[in-house]
């Protein structure tokens, strides 16, 4: 453990290996915790001996069963041997070595007991070079420029500003207010070779004190949000500083550093460049965190590390699909405009059925009623779901179709939507001859296009803002007419 003044504040800052004592089964245990797993020692020979009885007595009298659950989680409290008291929370799914038991953990919590009771959390900061990219450090900055009288740069200074903290919007969650501020932190380092230097720091404050579960809740919004904004899983946060009502006169009370959703790769594979960021989002981010709360926007389709921005391979192509629908049907109606000679064929048909289901018993009358509510639900084809979604935006879109289209044109629209729907099927339905051709790479960057412009449009977003965004993250060597 490390602990530190910076401003005046006091920083928890969490050691890679940690030792102390845990409480496990009401016994006390010497733990210690490295590389994300925590290890439970027997406290003498005696008490190890007597685990691996308990182990063996366990293989013997328990007949292993498949379980039809997912494997939960648990919290266990101990303290460290410099003082602090901390939480693990551990998956149940333990391992037990000849009397050592272990535990996989998922996240742990470290805080200072004599200012904390861990349930009283008022506010937590997260930083990290994805939180920098979405909102620019050197906004702590003022530059002025001095010329000589040949207009030539003669010197530069460079002024910290004041009251440099915004506010970012609010919402609510479980009858509670959280409030979004983002802080850009000027850090002076006179002994470095790089005296002066700069992170972003978004902070969430909470209207009444909350605990740990409450917290990774927010914690999970968050990542999210990231996702979305990033277009990747690919997200880089530092740990969680964590604040309650005494922090104004302590500073940080804990630390909570997560494990489960780390990736095993180096924060370097990164592109933080490609990111939706604060000056073009603005307020209307709370609008994304409110679409996660209600589980609006689909995740799977979001690149890994290992995913390559032009690589389209069935899943990816399959999830993509699924993410469209997902936003129509949460910013369009599905209704299609239908003829007559349509809607009279669909009646007849239903009626027809209906007049069949009463006439059959068992099976039979469930297989009519089946293909009721099947007939009953066609309304919208997957092809005039992407023409209605591209033709609304088409306007924003157009500097992409006519990047990735050769002589692109309105009337291109219902081909695109009839292409895209052939591979949906094709896909959905596992067709062992489906074929992708050059063209169908435009397709598919076009609906992961329409994915986002559906939305940001959605939640208020102008043309230019949603244009902007979709050429960070994608990387579009375009510029925009006026």
């Amino acid at each position: 453990m490390i602990i530190f003044l910076y401003k005046g504040v006091l920083i928890v800052k969490i050691a890679d290996t940690l030792m102390g004592f845990a409480k496990y089964e009401l016994k006390e245990y010497p733990f210690i915790f490295e590389n994300g797993i925590l290890q439970l020692l027997p406290s003498s020979q005696d008490n190890w001996k007597q685990e691996q009885r308990n182990l063996l007595k366990t293989l013997i009298q328990e007949k292993w069963e498949p379980s039809e659950e997912w494997i939960g989680y648990s919290f266990i409290e101990a303290k460290t041997n410099d003082g602090h008291n901390i939480i693990f929370c551990v998956s149940n799914d333990s391992s037990n070595d000849n009397g050592f038991i272990s535990y996989s953990v998922f996240y742990l919590f470290i805080y200072n007991p004599n200012i904390s009771n861990g349930k009283d959390i008022k506010k937590i900061c997260i930083s990290g070079k994805t939180i920098d990219a979405f909102y620019n450090p050197t906004k702590a900055y003022e530059i002025e420029f001095q010329h000589n009288e040949e207009n030539k740069l003669k010197s530069m200074d460079i002024n910290i500003k004041n009251d440099i903290e915004i506010h970012a919007g609010n919402y609510e969650y479980q009858e509670t207010t959280i409030n979004i501020n983002l802080r850009p932190m000027p850090i002076i380092k006179p002994k470095n070779k790089v005296p002066l230097v700069t992170k972003s720091l978004m902070k969430f404050e909470f209207s009444s004190p909350k605990d740990l579960p409450f917290i990774m809740d927010i914690y999970q919004q968050i990542k999210k949000f990231f996702f979305y904004v990033c277009r990747s899983v690919a997200v880089d946060f530092d740990d969680i500083q964590v604040y309650n009502e005494d922090s104004k006169k302590y500073g940080s009370c804990g630390t909570i550093r997560v494990f489960y959703s780390q990736h095993n790769k180096t924060i370097n594979e990164i592109k933080y460049d490609s990111i939706i960021n604060y000056d073009l989002l603005e307020n209307k981010m709370i609008s994304i965190f409110e679409a996660i709360i209600k589980d609006d926007i689909y995740f799977d389709h979001f690149l890994s590390y290992t995913n390559a921005p032009h690589s389209y391979g069935t899943d990816r192509i399959i999830l993509d699909f699924v993410a469209f629908e997902r936003e129509f049907r949460n910013f369009y109606d599905e209704h299609v405009e239908r003829s007559e000679e349509y809607i009279q064929i669909k009646n007849e048909i239903l009626e027809y059925l209906k007049e069949l289901k009463d006439e059959k018993t068992g099976k039979k009358k469930k297989y009519v009623n089946e293909f009721l509510r099947s007939l009953g639900k066609i309304e919208i084809k997957f092809a005039n779901k992407i023409i209605k979604s591209l033709k609304d935006c088409e306007d924003i879109l157009l500097p992409f179709l006519q990047h990735d289209y050769k002589e692109y044109s309105s009337e291109k629209i219902e081909i695109i939507g009839e292409r895209l729907n052939k591979l949906r099927n094709d896909s959905v339905h596992g067709n062992i001859d489906l074929k992708i051709d050059p063209i169908n790479v435009a397709d598919f960057s076009t609906i992961e296009n329409l994915i986002y412009a559906i939305r940001l449009k959605g939640i208020g977003l102008d043309k230019r803002e949603i244009q902007n965004s979709i050429k960070n993250l994608k990387h579009y060597n375009i510029s925009f007419k006026d």
